[in-house]
């Protein structure tokens, strides 16, 4: 049966690549290449076409390497072709002295290796490869892996992985390779297997050379440098933020940091550039030497670089083309040998990877990278291109291109990009391997060009993102179209293969969300034909959810919400890009807006168009749209008509207020009437970094009436208070009456007063022009004259901040108070310093999550003690999340107890110890221990609690150790015979099951923030972690699907009906159905299946009544309803079966009685009818479900009181059935009951025997046979008179397929005999 199922697949799966595949590159029967002249010369046989290869990609791309210095000259001398001289061990110890005419270049990659080398230690990457790792290689393999020249193929060493003696055998054979620095001669030949990389493109510089290479030599490469070494950057925190094919990263980031750079531009008007830099053939360029120190800095003895760089410089390359295998080789010369490190080898993607992280550190080194500067940065690009330069490789200046962004204002104050790309001083060029320069292009910046395959624009537009959807949706369904795909096929390839195309880079798409929901509707509307659903049906259902009887087309604004919301919350707050970019860009919009801390949860409808366009406000539209709530937390500021309202939003940031202390004067009583004044470009008036504007003189003017407004001419009628903090403003004047001094920062200087004699509130100038200092005190002042100022009002010195003394302060501090309610502290308060202090502090938590008595809450509880009786800290919490699992109850109580030792740590910043840390759960330990610098890693489940961990309890000054116990030690062996570590944790267990048990009958508390979680997102009152997706699919569908079904055009439910509908058991339901199951839901619950009443509106003459009743007009409601007596049978005899599954499913009696009698009535029967008068819960139930009607309750939309019904009921019995199980079951049940209407009504009309239209066409047939009977013999032949005898009975038992051959005989007998009497006619007879 599994060979049955296997070649199934197989067949189905080779049916939908024919059909949906992607034309891919072939071997190449022909290749081309460009003459001197602009033609092409072209080989076309075996020999014509080895030789071209062999001389355009062996005889000039392997050799690229040799144009990076230091293969040239004394360095060519001094380090040779593997880096493993003398010269080689003084670069690794800075020791070496470079030529001081050599290549700069050059010379920062050597400075970059040693500083390297200095972290890293020498030979840290083993070597030794055992027989465990060898056979753990070979045993995830697949056999049919092509490889290997000398027939020593994958399934060679994965049969070998059987036998201890043979594994070890191979592993030892490439560990004294790798020992001893060598490589043997089989590893030296290579198969290069040259394909197309463009469909029919033969130009020989645009083939794909793939190097099949030994099997056992790519094996170890990868053990070696794709692991072990890898393995040693990221130990010693050398993996840069820019590689994003890190583990963990994904592509998508890297072009979302692109899109948030070009944000932040925007959003402060500074002048930046940006430049895409293509290198040329990245791993044939590579040279030897350069690889060969970079990986010995990384770790690798210099023997196994030689291992691995010796079969590429001896290398003897045959071909492989679609004429089979060539029998000559093309190798290298005895005085220049091949470099690169070839595309096939295991060991080029983890090398490509240590030189870029190389080259990265070397650039940044010279303050170069992600940096604001104008005008750009030709030191940078040069830069960049001579440390590319000198690892072998050089700029592809076609496929580079570069934007310089800078604006300009109107005179009323409206910005716009300033058009640079015109202006000839602002060309770029690039440094060429021959110490020629080419220029690049520049580009407008409203051209979209792709980034790893992501289309942005500085300027914002999304243009080329939408145009790329489109395009992608539109070849698709032009081949569905052309495939000839059965429907199931149809919509399960849009789920897996159209749907991954479009979905990659949705993220990063800033489009308005109208845009996003109208962007496929022509290509969805010619989707549904040939996905079994009518096109005309109403364009609203198209991309409504099929949990929501929906057709389910990927909805383009709700996935784009979804995958925003997914990277807001895996990088808001952490350090990586970003993270750090979201983060300013939030910030600069809560400037731009200066309104709310909260910007995300303010009106966008309203103050939507005050702000500058980016990514975070196309994620605030969404958000207002659906209802999310989007919290920031670690907002460090603290509190102290529309056409006008944008006017002085202008004038607002450029005079760089933000709060009304920012304006009046240093009493806070009166304003600061510096602010009636334009600031001057070269001051600032703030420390928060606010955008450019440039506002109008009108601006200004409508500025100043608005002011006075809020600072009357008389002053405030209550003057501000003593103020918290310094605050942001930067103070023009500054007093200290005890050392008796005025200063005045003005221009970049100081200039100091003292006081006039005999006057307390007049002074003059003393000094001028000296060096600016923050001293004294704000204060306000009126000139006198040119050299004096009276004193107006002097601030009084801020309320000093009181630091917290105890544990219990700093945690209140942080918010999260939920966390430590039941907190309680055994022993002085701050015990537990002096117990980390002396190393006995130990910590245990552990989690608890039984679904049994509340399936969405799990809780956790903690304990600090000191093993030498300091004291004790116990506390225990629970929390409602729709995530809630044991596994999460762990991380919670592990949480706890790291921000206590935060806590610690705060109030003793040099605390120094020790503190062990115990838990049950490996998985937590493990996933704790293990987190990455700087991100949470995509899909990480629980990334709320693991991000405050990272962020903010990984940098203890005291030492931590993490020890797992077993689980529930006190079910095997007495309490008193476990360690404390044991005791302590199932104390623990107790204390977190008591908790949970506490919440039995009670309403779970809306879920809350952590403490220090810079940002969670809330829909309803769920708050989202990453792995969240489908509840934000889930609430934003809803509330689309409740304006669909209000729709004119629909018209399933109103408002009121539609929140009487339990939809999460809907949704559930038909999410797990089979997808034909739900297209047949969407069609019958929306009125567009193929009843007769749909079908006569394309078919002119189509008889619109019912086929089985011949009365009333067949709609989807009457499918339900006809009254024809099988159909009523086969109703009632479906809803005993429904009746049989509820007994089998611990239902409620009293629910399953009403149900059924309910379903029985068909519709005649109101459920007030059926429940008892007093029962409260039932009359709930009985309004419910009239609301929704009997027609839709058949069609599984049941109602949210029958699910709390059944709920309670499960709760008290001994059932281990979820009500979630329990009520998508019983959609499903009820929608099969429905379903068994259609499938009597499809048999009666399309059976081929007795069906409706059998029956019409078989009438039809007998008509046409007795015509043929009544003819008689006249015009046959004698052979044909047996035609004639035909039994017509027949016909009503059969198909009528052989009747109608027997018809086309007859015909076709008496047309041959009547062609054969006009032939044989004398030609006297003939018609003229």
């Amino acid at each position: 049966m599994a060979i049955i199922q296997r070649e199934k697949e197989r067949s189905f799966w080779r049916r939908m690549n024919f059909a949906m595949s992607k034309r891919s590159g072939r071997s190449v029967t022909m290749v081309q290449r460009e003459t001197s002249d602009g033609g092409l010369e072209e080989a076309r046989t075996q020999e014509e076409v080895e030789h071209m290869v062999w001389e355009e990609i062996h005889g000039k791309r392997f050799y690229l390497a040799e144009q990076a210095p230091i293969c040239k000259g004394r360095l060519r001398g001094d380090f040779g072709y593997m880096a493993n001289t003398n010269a080689a061990k003084a670069v690794l110890a800075s020791e070496y002295e470079f030529p001081l005419d050599g290549h700069q270049g050059t010379k920062d990659i050597f400075d970059e290796v040693a500083r390297i080398r200095s972290i890293v230690p020498k030979n840290s990457v083993s070597t030794d490869l055992r027989r465990p790792v060898w056979k753990e290689k070979w045993r995830g393999s697949s056999e049919k892996t092509s490889s290997s020249l000398s027939g020593l193929h994958f399934g060679h060493y994965i049969a070998g992985t059987s036998s201890e003696i043979i594994s070890h055998h191979h592993a030892l054979k490439a560990t004294i390779c790798l020992k001893r620095g060598f490589s043997i001669d089989r590893w030296k030949g290579g198969m290069t297997c040259i394909l197309e990389k463009l469909p029919g493109c033969c130009l020989v510089t645009k083939l794909r050379a793939i190097l099949l290479m030994e099997a056992d030599y790519n094996a170890k490469n990868k053990i070696i440098y794709g692991v072990r070494m890898m393995d040693n950057a990221r130990l010693h925190k050398l993996m840069q933020e820019e590689i994003y094919s890190e583990q963990g990263r994904t592509a998508e980031d890297g072009a979302l940091a692109k899109i948030l750079f070009y944000d932040l531009v925007r959003q402060t008007k500074w002048p930046a550039s940006i430049a895409s830099i293509d290198a040329a053939n990245c791993y044939d360029s590579i040279a030897h030497a350069i690889a060969s120190l970079i990986f010995q800095a990384f770790g690798v003895p210099v023997e196994g670089v030689q291992a691995m760089l010796e079969a590429i410089q001896d290398m003897k390359y045959f071909l492989r083309t679609a004429y089979g295998d060539s029998k000559g080789c093309a190798q290298s010369k005895i005085e220049i040998k091949y470099q690169g490190l070839c595309q096939g080898n295991g060991a080029a993607p983890a090398g490509c990877a240590v030189i870029s992280i190389t080259v990265l550190r070397a650039h940044k080194r010279k303050g170069h990278g992600a940096t604001f500067m104008c005008p750009i940065s030709k030191a940078s690009v040069k830069n960049w291109g001579e440390l590319l330069i000198a690892t072998g490789g050089a700029y592809k200046p076609p496929k580079c291109f570069y934007h310089l962004i800078s604006f300009v204002w109107d005179r009323n104050g409206n910005w716009a990009y300033d058009q640079n790309h015109g202006k000839d001083e602002y060309q770029l060029s690039v440094p060429m391997p021959d110490g020629s320069m080419e220029e690049i292009e520049h580009l407008p910046v409203t051209e979209s060009r792709e980034t790893l395959g992501v289309w942005s624009s500085p300027a914002g537009s999304t243009d080329g993102a939408m145009t790329r959807i489109t395009s992608k949706a539109r070849e698709w369904v032009a081949r569905a179209k052309e495939g000839k795909l059965r429907r199931r096929d149809v919509w399960f390839l849009m789920d897996c293969q159209l749907w991954l195309r479009l979905n990659y880079g949705l993220c990063c798409n800033t489009a308005p969300y109208q845009q996003l929901e109208n962007c496929l509707r022509k290509e969805y509307c010619d989707i549904l034909p040939i996905g079994g659903v009518i096109r005309s049906s109403p364009a609203p259902i198209r991309q409504m959810h099929k949990g929501f009887y929906g057709v389910g087309c990927p909805h383009l604004g709700i996935e784009c919400l979804i995958g925003q919301v997914s990277k807001l919350l895996m990088h808001y707050g952490c350090g990586s890009n970003v993270g750090i970019k979201s983060k300013i860009s939030y910030r600069r919009l809560l400037l731009e807006l200066g309104m709310s801390f909260q910007p995300l949860q303010a009106s966008f409808e309203k103050y939507g168009e005050l702000v500058t366009w980016c990514w975070m406000v196309s994620l605030w539209e969404k958000c207002e749209k659906f209802g999310i709530k989007v919290v920031v937390s670690d907002v460090e500021l603290e509190f102290p008509s529309l056409k006008d309202l944008r006017k002085l939003n202008r004038v607002r940031l450029h005079q760089q207020v933000l709060f009304l202390s920012d304006i009046v004067n240093a009493a806070g009583s009166d304003l600061d009437e510096r602010y009636l004044r334009r600031r001057p470009w070269a001051e600032k008036w703030s420390n928060l970094a606010f955008p450019k504007e440039k506002p109008a003189s009108a601006d200004f003017r409508l500025w100043a009436v608005a002011i006075r407004r809020v600072v009357p001419a008389g002053g405030l009628a209550l003057r501000l208070g003593r103020r918290m903090h310094d605050g942001y403003k930067h103070w023009e004047w500054r007093i200290n009456r005890r050392e008796q001094y005025l200063l005045h920062y003005t221009g970049g200087e100081m200039n100091v007063y003292e006081p006039v004699s005999n006057s307390r509130r007049r002074w003059k100038i003393v000094v001028a022009g000296c060096e600016q200092e923050t001293l004294g005190q704000p204060c306000s002042v009126r000139m006198q004259d040119e050299a004096t100022v009276s004193v107006v009002s002097t601030a009084d010195p801020p309320v000093p901040e009181e630091k917290p003394r105890t544990i219990r302060e700093v945690l209140g501090e942080w918010g999260g108070a939920w966390l430590w309610r039941s907190l309680k502290v055994v022993g002085e308060e701050n015990w537990i310093l002096d117990a980390i202090s002396a190393g006995t502090c130990l910590a245990v938590a552990d989690g608890s999550y039984i679904k049994e008595i509340t399936k969405d809450a799990c809780s956790s509880g903690f304990v600090l003690e000191c093993t030498e009786g300091r004291g004790r800290l116990i506390g225990s919490f629970p929390e409602a999340s729709k995530d809630a699992c044991a596994y999460r109850g762990e991380l919670l109580g592990l949480l706890a107890i790291h921000l206590i030792l935060l806590a610690a740590n705060k109030l003793r910043p040099d605390l120094r110890g020790k503190v062990e840390i115990v838990s049950d759960c490996l998985g937590a330990l493990s996933r704790i221990t293990t987190l990455p610098e700087n991100r949470i890693p995509s899909g990480c489940k629980h990334s709320d609690i693991l991000k405050v961990i990272m962020i903010h309890c990984r940098q203890f000054t005291f030492m931590t150790e993490y020890t797992h116990v077993d689980a529930h030690q006190d079910e095997k062996e007495a309490y008193v015979n476990l360690t404390r570590k044991s005791q302590l944790n199932c104390c623990m267990d107790s204390l977190a099951k008591k908790v949970i048990w506490l919440l039995m009958g009670e309403d779970l508390p809306a879920q809350e923030m952590l403490p220090l979680e810079p940002l969670a997102v809330f829909v309803g009152r769920e708050k989202m972690t990453s792995g969240s997706e489908d509840n934000i699919r889930f609430w934003c569908h809803r509330q689309l699907a409740k304006e669909t079904m209000a729709h004119k055009k629909v018209k399933v439910f109103d408002e009121t009906q539609f929140e009487e509908v339990h939809w999460r058991s809907c949704y559930g339901a038909l999410v797990a159905a089979p997808r034909m199951f739900q297209i047949w839901a969407c069609k019958q619950a929306m009125g567009v299946a193929g009843t007769n009443e749909m079908q006569a509106r394309y078919t002119p003459g189509h008889d619109k009544r019912c086929p089985s009743c011949n009365d009333a007009i067949e709609t989807c409601g009457h499918v339900l309803t006809c009254e024809e007596e099988g159909r009523v049978d086969i109703l009632h005899k479906s809803i005993d079966l429904l009746e049989r599954w509820m007994d089998d499913n611990d239902t409620d009696e009293k629910l399953r009685d009403v149900l059924i009698a309910y379903a029985h009535g068909r519709g005649g029967t109101r459920v007030l009818e059926l429940v008892p008068r007093r029962d409260r819960d039932y009359l709930l139930l009985a309004q419910s479900m009239d609301c929704i009607g009997w027609r839709r309750f058949m069609e599984g939309m049941i109602s949210k009181e029958i699910v709390k019904i059944q709920e309670e009921y499960l709760s008290q019995s001994e059932s281990r059935l979820t009500i979630r199980k329990w009520s998508e079951g019983l959609v499903i049940k009820l929608l099969e009951v429905t379903h068994g209407q259609w499938l009597y009504r499809n048999v009666q009309v399309h059976d081929f025997k007795t069906g409706d239209l059998a029956s019409k066409r078989k009438e039809e047939l007998r008509k046409a046979l007795e015509d043929q009977i009544e003819l008689g013999e006249e015009g046959l032949a004698k052979e044909d008179e047996y035609l004639l005898d035909i039994n017509l009975d027949d016909l009503d038992d059969s198909s009528g397929e052989d009747q109608a051959i027997w018809l086309l005989a007859l015909k076709a007998a008496r047309e041959a005999h009547r062609l054969r009497d006009r032939n044989a006619a004398p030609a006297s007879e003939a018609p003229d």
